[in-house]
Parts: structure tokens; sequence; C-alpha cells
């Protein structure tokens, strides 16, 4: 099984408007994993009542408080969507269907979404951990800092940040030729 990549960052826009088109949902998904690092387990927990800027997430992963700071921009869109659902303050975030907004999505539902999207651009090995990779890679191109990058996934060890930002199977295939 191959691991799940990043989506490249000069494809990034387009594939957020198709996910759009397949539902606003797995678009505030993505925007979300992409601007906070959390893990898909993490965001589909929140509820529309645990939605602040800041908010503080619960990593079941670690088992810390992570406080999240969400961007202006992201943070009025997120709130647009909630106005346009119309979802309640106990409902998911994202939930799984119009009718049963208290039950968030599914991991699987959100990585079929994700997964045929970025197949349907010739993307693959994108998956709901591509959100968290994609964050990685762009907190790196800012800072150019592994340290920052490691901090801000909350990683024990350098060697698992590398790989979120190194594509192992294009370096083994270049080493190959």
């Amino acid at each position: 099984m191959k691991a799940m990549q990043s989506i490249p960052m000069d494809k990034c826009a387009e594939y957020v408007t198709k996910l759009l088109l397949v539902h606003p949902k797995y678009a505030i998904l993505f925007l979300l994993g992409r601007a906070t690092g959390l893990r898909i387990s993490e965001i589909l927990s929140i509820t529309v009542k645990d939605y602040n800027n800041p908010m503080y997430v619960y990593q079941s992963k670690t088992k810390k408080i992570k406080n999240v700071e969400i961007p202006p921009k992201l943070h009025d869109c997120v709130q647009n969507y909630i106005n346009e659902t119309k979802l309640e303050s106990n409902h998911a975030l994202i939930p799984s269907t119009p009718w049963r907004k208290e039950k968030p999505l599914s991991r699987t539902q959100a990585y079929q979404a994700m997964r045929r999207t970025a197949s349907e651009m010739g993307l693959e090995g994108i998956g709901t951990h591509s959100m968290r990779k994609t964050y990685a890679k762009v907190i790196y191109a800012e800072t150019g800092s592994l340290r920052a990058v490691k901090e801000a996934l909350d990683h024990e060890h350098t060697e698992t940040t590398v790989r979120y930002l190194v594509n192992l199977d294009e370096v083994l295939k270049n080493a190959m030729q």
C-alpha cells in the first residue's frame, strides 16, 4: 500500500473547487485540515458549538488539547457554510447527511470523496491524511524549518516529520534510474 501524498500546492485551488462541486462540506473539511493540520478524526469530531476561533481540539493520538487558530478568511467561509446549511449548535460541523446532521461524516465517506476527486484530476495517493501532509508542506514552505513542522504536527520524532515532507516513492524511483 502506497503512503498518502500531499496535494501539490499548484493544484490546491482546483482541488477545492472540485470538492465544492461534490458538496461544500468536503471543501470545508479539506480547507480545515490544510489550515490546521488536524487529523481527520479530530476534524470530524468538531460540532458547531465547538467551532470557535481559536478552538480547542482534543487530539486522540497524543492525548493533548490543541489550541487551533483558524485563518480569518477560512473562519468567515466556515461561518457562511454553517449558516447556509442551517447547522445548529448540536450538529456535527461536517455532518454525514442533511437529515442526520447530529452524526458526523464517516472517515470512509471523507476518504472516498477526496480520493475520487483527486483521481479525476490525475492525482494518485490522495486520501484524508493528505490534508495533514499538505499542511506540513505549507509550514515548511513558509518557514524552511523542520523543527517548526515537527512542533506544528506534534510529532515526537523528526524522522516522522521528514516522511511527511518527502515523497519516498519518488525518491526511490529517482534513485533506481
